[in-house]
């Protein structure tokens, strides 16, 4: 009995490191997807549009992330992705294959007409075009999102999202004549172990700009408007952030994500409230247990930082089993 035991713990051991490896993930994931249908035509008449900035290791798992939302919410919702310079030509093809109706905005010609909107704000352009090794490509998204976008109401959904129900919140939202905000949230568990200097820096930090500034923001799910985007605000924030020399830091995106989108009641006043950090859930160390109900527990799932490359493959396959493959769900 110990010898079956032990050898069943190896045989699951070494799967999870065939899952992990990178190489057998992205097979896994373009399998998956060829068991999926393409995403629906979008419908046009609605004023809601998603946009996301990613690279070519984040493809498939964005397709996932779109298409699992898609087919929960009953949505078919025009789709805007931003090249971060590192999209593949099959790469795009994927991309109009597999989401029906997506506009693929290339990263030379973003960058062009980003500049031009930003030529009356000099630290906004010097912020955009510097590079920032720890913030990846999040000080690019930060101005091509909002800016480029088409219509009034946006969705940003990061690429390393998994939808397991049917969001009612982000729904209801789409077609809510009412204006008002949701953002994701970091759970308490994490923000108090992981985050205890930054949260002291970040009382300095909102204290210096007379601000409300909740460590707890983020950005994976944010439902939103082109409209409060104020390039003046963000250009303030920046100037800040240089001043403290911030700027390579990711507690500077915290801030100015932080001041335009959860302080919208204070100056546009708009109502932000935070999504459920028990359905919308941002995965990390402290909240690990989520995974062993994560078909019927969450209805979003975030896998940040090492949590996408160690679980959500996993979680994909899971997911396209409950829906069979996105095409029945009971």
């Amino acid at each position: 009995m110990n010898s079956l035991k032990y050898l069943l713990i190896n045989i699951a051991s070494l799967i999870k490191r065939i899952i992990i490896n990178k190489y057998s993930r992205n097979f896994i994931f373009s399998l998956l997807l060829q068991l999926t249908p393409p995403t629906k035509p979008p419908n046009t008449n609605l004023k809601t549009e998603i946009v996301s900035k990613i690279g070519h290791i984040h493809v498939k798992m964005f397709i996932m992330a779109i298409k699992s939302f898609s087919f929960f919410s009953g949505l078919s919702l025009c789709t805007t992705c931003i090249d971060d310079g590192t999209l593949t030509n099959k790469d795009k093809i994927m991309l109009k294959n597999q989401i029906i109706g997506i506009t693929l905005i290339q990263s030379g010609e973003a960058k062009e007409r980003i500049l031009l909107m930003l030529k009356n704000h000099p630290f906004c352009i010097k912020y955009r075009n510097e590079t920032h090794k720890r913030l990846y490509t999040h000080n690019t998204a930060l101005f091509d999102l909002p800016l480029l976008a088409t219509k009034e109401k946006i969705i940003i959904i990061d690429a390393d999202i998994l939808f397991f129900r049917k969001s009612t919140e982000i729904v209801n939202w789409v077609y809510s004549n009412r204006k008002y905000c949701h953002h994701m949230a970091f759970p308490e568990c994490h923000t108090s172990k992981v985050f205890r200097w930054g949260r002291l820096i970040l009382w300095v930090l909102a204290h210096e700009l007379k601000s409300d500034i909740p460590i707890v923001f983020n950005d994976g799910i944010l439902c939103t408007y082109k409209s409060v985007y104020d390039l003046d605000r963000v250009e303030k924030y920046i100037n800040r952030i240089y001043s403290l020399k911030l700027q390579n830091e990711w507690i500077s995106l915290v801030v100015i994500l932080s001041e335009l989108y959860t302080n919208l009641q204070k100056h546009n006043n708009l109502p932000v409230y935070r999504l459920n950090t028990g359905k919308y859930v941002i995965l990390t160390q402290c909240n690990q247990q989520i995974r062993h109900n994560v078909l019927s527990g969450p209805i979003a799932v975030h896998y940040i930082a090492q949590q996408k490359f160690i679980h959500i493959t996993a979680d994909s396959i899971k997911l396209l089993l409950k829906t069979r493959c996105f095409r029945k769900y009971n």
